[in-house]
C-alpha cells in the first residue's frame, strides 16, 4: 500500500490494488510462468489511474504473487514408448496443464483457486503413453517456502492476487521394467 501501512489486506477500504499481468504473447523476454510488469510499467499506470479517482482512493499496483505447483511422482510408460524422451514430454504435458496460458493456449489466467491431487493424478493417468504412476507427492511453493516438502491433496492460492503455476520441472522417477513397484 502506498501509505507505508505493513502488509497486504484483501479488503481494505479506500484502497485499490491493480494487479497487473503483460501481455507475454510474441514476446521472449518475459518468463512465461511468472511474467511480471517492470517497475516503469507499474508507475506508468499507477500515475494514469490517479487521473481518474477522487482524492480519497489509495491505489496501488503490483505484479502477482506466483506459487508453484510441484509434483514428484513414479511412472510406468505403455511398451513401445521410448522412456527417456517421454519422460521429458510427460513433464511439458504437466506443465501445459497446469499453466495453459503460458503457451498461447486460449485460457485465462486465473487468480486464487485450487488444485487437487486427484486431479493431476487422473490427468497423467489418462495419458495414452502413460500405464500407471505412483507414490506421488505434491508440493507448494511460494515466495518465502520455496524448500516446501509437505505431501499436499490440495494446493489453495493464499491470496486473491496468487496465481497458481505449474513447476518448470517436475521429479518424475521411471520404473524399470525389471523392479517391483512394491521397494
Amino acid at each position: 500500500m502506498e501509505d507505508g501501512t505493513a502488509g497486504y489486506f484483501e479488503i481494505s477500504p479506500g484502497y485499490v490494488s491493480l494487479v497487473v499481468i503483460p501481455d507475454i504473447r510474441n514476446q521472449d523476454s518475459f518468463d512465461p510462468l511468472k511474467p511480471r510488469a517492470g517497475r516503469q510499467l507499474l508507475s506508468e499506470i499507477k500515475q494514469h489511474v490517479r487521473t481518474l479517482h477522487s482524492m480519497h482512493v489509495h491505489v496501488d499496483t503490483c505484479n502477482p504473487d506466483y506459487e508453484t505447483i510441484m509434483l514428484d511422482f513414479r511412472v510406468k510408460f505403455h511398451e513401445g514408448y521410448d522412456p527417456s524422451a517421454y519422460l521429458n514430454v510427460l513433464n511439458d504435458d504437466l506443465v501445459r496443464h497446469l499453466s495453459p496460458w503460458a503457451f498461447g493456449e486460449h485460457s485465462e489466467i486465473r487468480f486464487g483457486g485450487i488444485m487437487y491431487k486427484s486431479v493431476l493424478i487422473g490427468f497423467i493417468e489418462n495419458l495414452a503413453y502413460v500405464d500407471f504412476i505412483s507414490q506421488v507427492r505434491m508440493y507448494h511453493r511460494y515466495e518465502g517456502n520455496e524448500d516446501n516438502t509437505t505431501d499436499l491433496n490440495a494446493v489453495a492460492a493464499g491470496s486473491a492476487r496468487a496465481i497458481l503455476v505449474s513447476a518448470r520441472n517436475h521429479q518424475i522417477t521411471l520404473i524399470d521394467n525389471d523392479k517391483t513397484c512394491h521397494e
